[in-house]
């Protein structure tokens, strides 16, 4: 998912109230596919910097709905705890570059 024009600067905070959304519809499109036949086990969610704060708040919201996707992996500049996102996921991977 591109969300590039919802995530465009200046002004963080709209980009961070951007990610709340964008991480209830990828959590709705992903809950469909499930429906459909998908194996939660076999998702995988990558994002970078804030694109990765959504892939951790989309992976809460598919667990509201009773499922467990297979792997989160954030991409950050700086140290983050992998708590944030464990509980989420059966495996998070966590990426710090400089």
């Amino acid at each position: 998912m591109n969300w590039v024009n919802g995530a465009k600067g200046p002004n963080y905070l709209r980009a961070v109230a951007n990610a709340e959304l964008v991480a209830r519809q990828v959590s709705r499109l992903i809950v469909e596919m499930i429906a459909i036949g998908a194996s939660p086990r076999d998702i995988h969610i990558i994002g970078f910097s804030l694109g990765a704060q959504v892939a951790g708040i989309t992976g809460a919201a598919i667990q509201r709905e009773g499922f467990k996707i297979g792997r989160i992996t954030g991409i950050f500049f700086q140290n983050i705890s992998q708590n944030l996102l464990i509980q989420f996921s059966r495996l998070v991977k966590i990426i710090e570059s400089n």
